[in-house]
């Protein structure tokens, strides 16, 4: 095989607790899960030493192209083609970046017959992003630390949910900062929504919150703007995902996800219904 072409799916969180400071990373506790928004990873083996990088929207400064090179440089490998085509809203709390890599890490692993979970591709892909290792392993996963503890959280359940982001992003540092400065902000209960999603219970609701949602709010008031919309629409949840903008809502019927779609297109950004899937790479084609 030679090229390989695969969906690298887009995360939400469930949940997203900070527990402190680890000199200029923060350690967390969260639970995420693998969305039907995905961007395209074509990957080609080249015969000599280089990597020639396609994108429209991204340099070559870039995530994918980071584990691409750490990958080359651990397996001695030749050089590649790679390509993406992009769907992953950028500055969204989708992951988009992670995402990429967690895409190309998984064709790597096809090509080279490699586990996933060697300790040589989780050290590649935790030198990348905090979270593409989780994105790798893909569907509900709860996350601890920087991102080096991974579990996957066996469930039958599946969400239809809302995504919506605003024209503008957040920066991830600066809601980080904006986190440092503020107190009394109320953690998710992770027990609890593991021990839901394993019983395949789908109430799980009540007990999910992101703590950086506060922060994000105050660096961008699109935010607020955009769960007053969905508000409308009674949905169970409104939370943001990641350090935003991006936020999600979970409703009770998918009848009131297609009228909120159809009558919100008209006045922000973006906005898309999803559905979890159990995958967080798919691969698609083989040649």
């Amino acid at each position: 095989m030679d090229k390989i072409k695969a969906r690298a799916y887009a995360k939400v969180n469930f949940s997203l607790n900070v527990l402190r400071n680890i000199g200029n990373m923060h350690e967390l506790d969260m639970i995420i899960t693998s969305v039907n928004i995905y961007d395209v990873i074509i990957l080609e083996k080249r015969k000599d030493d280089n990597i020639a990088f396609n994108c429209v929207e991204l340099d070559d400064n870039n995530n994918a192209v980071k584990a691409l090179k750490l990958f080359k440089e651990e397996f001695r490998t030749n050089g590649f083609n790679l390509k993406i085509e992009k769907n992953i809203p950028f500055s969204a709390g989708l992951g988009g970046s992670s995402a990429d890599a967690s895409g190309v890490i998984k064709a790597l692993c096809v090509f080279y017959d490699i586990n996933e979970n060697d300790e040589r591709i989780k050290n590649i892909a935790l030198k990348v992003g905090s979270d593409v290792y989780a994105m790798l392993i893909g569907g509900f996963v709860r996350v601890n630390g920087i991102g080096e503890k991974v579990r996957k959280i066996n469930t039958q359940v599946n969400y239809k949910l809302l995504v919506l982001k605003p024209e503008t992003g957040v920066s991830t540092k600066e809601c980080f900062n904006m986190f440092d400065s503020l107190n009394g902000i109320e953690k998710a209960d992770n027990y609890k929504i593991e021990e839901k999603l394993i019983s395949n219970e789908k109430d799980i609701y009540k007990y999910m919150s992101n703590m950086l949602e506060s922060s994000a709010k105050i660096l961008n008031k699109d935010i607020q703007f955009l769960m007053d919309c969905v508000n409308k629409y009674n949905p169970l949840k409104i939370m943001l995902t990641g350090s935003g903008s991006g936020i999600i809502a979970l409703f009770e019927d998918n009848y009131k996800i297609e009228d909120a779609v159809n009558e919100l297109k008209k006045k922000v950004n973006y906005v898309k219904a999803v559905n979890t899937v159990k995958n967080g790479v798919e691969i698609i084609e083989i040649n």
